[in-house]
């Protein structure tokens, strides 16, 4: 069975999404929680379809994603605000949503994700990117 795994320091987050996903995906892929310090225990042979991040806290995580990626992991980063993406690096990921978008959209999203390979970037986040594009 493919896998989806969640990367969060936040229980209650994780939790809460974990659940939803378990829901929505869990007749088709097992969901795996973990906080991105027990990334360096990840069993190397595991390959998650997708990957849903919160936030890139330490360079561990980001090396973690650059591997998983380049072995074909999708990977979307979730955030609060649109403005917490701006330090990342864009190439890597196939989806930025943000965490109060409605819940029905962002099932949706992953879905087209997971099953198309489509590229979402939520509204608010493409708004930021646009805003610091035209400034410079």
């Amino acid at each position: 069975m493919e896998e989806i795994l969640i990367i969060n320091e936040r229980t209650s987050f994780l939790e809460g999404l974990s659940k939803l996903l378990e829901i929505k995906f869990g007749n088709v892929f097992g969901i795996i929680k973990r906080d991105s310090k027990d990334l360096k225990n990840f069993n190397d042979d595991t390959i998650p379809k997708l990957i849903i991040v919160d936030e890139v806290s330490n360079e561990d995580t980001e090396h973690f994603l650059s591997d998983m990626r380049k072995r074909g992991s999708k990977i979307v980063v979730m955030s609060l605000e649109a403005n917490e993406i701006h330090h990342l690096d864009l190439d890597l990921y196939n989806g930025f949503l943000i965490k109060n978008m409605p819940t029905s959209d962002m099932i949706h999203v992953i879905r087209n994700i997971l099953e198309y390979n489509e590229v979402y970037v939520h509204p608010d986040v493409g708004h930021f990117f646009l805003k610091k594009l035209t400034s410079k």
